[in-house]
């Protein structure tokens, strides 16, 4: 298995509200390109072979799509932004996007592709394995980068992540890096299906 590059944006040091920030989201897509629709624009356009680098400068390109487009599956990065902006009911330019964006650091759990743009499994939800082999690859990734708040997307990875230090509740846990540097960790919906005051909520905990 070969470790996906690490998305750090250029201001990530300067950070979001003064803190540094990781994302974490679930799972790549497949670099079958085969496999995607035709009729997913977005996708051929900007499609990627999984690598978190390579999504991000995709993002970073301006791949947004259309607000009630639930087809396409760069829209989460744009509702997600806006959650960021501490202002989810105003519409962020392209360059505010991109500024937020270039102010973290984002990474897949998954190092394997697991779905495709047209949402076929490739390799399946019930492969813990998957899921077991990808845990050291993070820790990695926190080391590395030495962040100050860790952002998990989704519920499906976080059981996991929690292996790594001391669960607070239901959605937080705190992870002491090598250096002894302690991270709080929180997790919320997926922002495709985000609910604004819930995160908000949670993201203030964390100073966000």
């Amino acid at each position: 298995m070969v470790k996906q590059k690490l998305f750090v944006g250029d201001f990530y040091n300067k950070g979001i509200h003064g803190r540094k920030v990781l994302v974490v989201g679930h799972q790549c897509a497949a670099d079958n390109r085969s496999e995607i629709t035709k009729d997913s624009d977005w996708a051929n356009k900007y499609s990627y072979t999984g690598d978190n680098k390579e999504l991000m400068e995709a993002v970073l390109q301006g791949g947004y799509p259309q607000e009630d487009d639930h087809r396409d599956p760069n829209r989460a990065y744009k509702m997600f932004a806006r959650l960021l902006s501490r202002n989810h009911q105003l519409e962020l330019s392209s360059e505010e996007s991109k500024i937020l964006w270039k102010s973290l650091a984002f990474c897949n759990y998954l190092q394997v592709p697991s779905y495709n743009f047209n949402g076929k499994t490739v390799m399946g939800k019930d492969r813990p394995e998957y899921y077991e082999l990808s845990l050291p690859f993070f820790q990695e990734y926190l080391n590395d980068i030495d962040p100050d708040v860790v952002i998990v997307w989704g519920s499906y990875t976080f059981p996991y992540i929690c292996r790594l230090g001391e669960r607070i509740s239901d959605y937080h846990l705190v992870i002491s890096l090598s250096s002894g540097k302690k991270v709080n960790v929180v997790r919320i919906r997926h922002p495709s299906r985000i609910k604004y005051m819930e995160a908000e909520k949670i993201l203030s905990e964390v100073g966000l």
